[in-house]
């Protein structure tokens, strides 16, 4: 039997910057705001490895594991491209302005949305990719398991329907505006091309790369950040990070929000498997090729995804 949701169902509103549907979020202030140079900026499509992303390279810049279990990650590296006043930690710009240097922030926008001065080069910015597959399977569960969905609307064919095709669906309810939850963020290909490119700038990592180990991840990182980090501490990050800690770890782990909006704890948990492959166990056949349609944009760009 589904577990009783009891906190209220808070659906985050959304809105339209240049034909791509994003969480409403202050996308001009965002654009024109000042950056520096020790920003870290934590970018990547929705669940393509963020979260793992963001605690490494917080704790290979800071190494302040005490910070870590006992500060929420919301807290410590904020979501920049959602604005909501109805929840404390989805504060938008003004999160990253309270922030003492290095700032850190969490960022799903694609890169031509990013502040003019950060793609001059003022700041630092990481990128995490995942193959298409995973993140499809990985983003409709959590979306579920958010209560983002109204599952009356939009079930897992409709949620691959807009995924692959990347189309703004339309939903006219009491005459406001309402676009389908796999819309959000634009195409994965556009998305992941848009940083590909610059990747002379951005560090461009792929999940299955980093679990698959996690050590050089974490040295690249350093590199990239300009850390030199003794052996001890890459061991005390991987562990740290190891999929069954974060996993158990409510400083990472979202588990806090179901006190404050609904959440649908029978779907499972916002971090489970944390490992390629996953799709196999949602996809049909035919969704896979059809994903493999979608990602023909990539055939020449030298970027490519193993399927596991």
């Amino acid at each position: 039997m589904a577990e009783e949701i009891s906190a209220p169902r808070i659906v985050f509103k959304q809105m339209v910057h240049r034909g791509i549907p994003l969480f409403e979020c202050e996308i001009d202030r965002i654009e024109a705001m000042d950056t520096f140079d020790d920003d870290i900026w934590l970018c990547g499509y929705p669940r393509s490895g963020n979260t793992l992303t963001q605690e490494m390279t917080y704790l290979i810049q800071t190494l302040d594991f005490g910070r870590a279990n006992s500060v929420y990650l919301e807290d410590r590296v904020p979501w920049i491209d959602a604005k909501d006043d109805r929840l404390q930690k989805v504060k938008g710009v003004d999160a990253i302005e309270e922030q003492i240097r290095p700032r850190f922030v969490k960022c799903h926008l694609p890169y031509d949305f990013l502040p003019s001065q950060l793609k001059d080069g003022k700041g630092r910015i990481i990128y995490v990719s995942r193959n298409a597959k995973d993140v499809f399977q990985s983003y409709y569960r959590i979306m579920l398991w958010d209560d983002q969905l109204d599952t009356s609307k939009e079930t897992l064919n409709t949620f691959f329907e807009n995924f692959v095709k990347g189309k703004v669906a339309k939903l006219i309810e009491n005459n406001i505006l309402q676009l389908l939850a796999s819309d959000l963020y634009g195409l994965w290909t556009d998305h992941i091309i848009g940083y590909w490119k610059k990747r002379d700038n951005v560090l461009f990592l792929k999940f299955e790369d980093i679990v698959k180990d996690m050590p050089t991840a974490i040295r690249t990182i350093a590199t990239f950040l300009g850390r030199t980090l003794a052996e001890d501490d890459v061991t005390k990050i991987w562990k740290h990070c190891h999929v069954n800690n974060m996993r158990d770890n409510p400083m990472v782990n979202f588990s806090y929000k179901a006190k404050n909006m609904s959440i649908r704890q029978e779907v499972g948990a916002f971090i489970n498997k944390g490992e390629p492959g996953v799709w196999r166990n949602v996809l049909t056949p035919q969704m896979s090729e059809q994903i493999d349609v979608m990602m023909i944009p990539l055939d020449g760009t030298g970027l490519k995804f193993e399927f596991s």
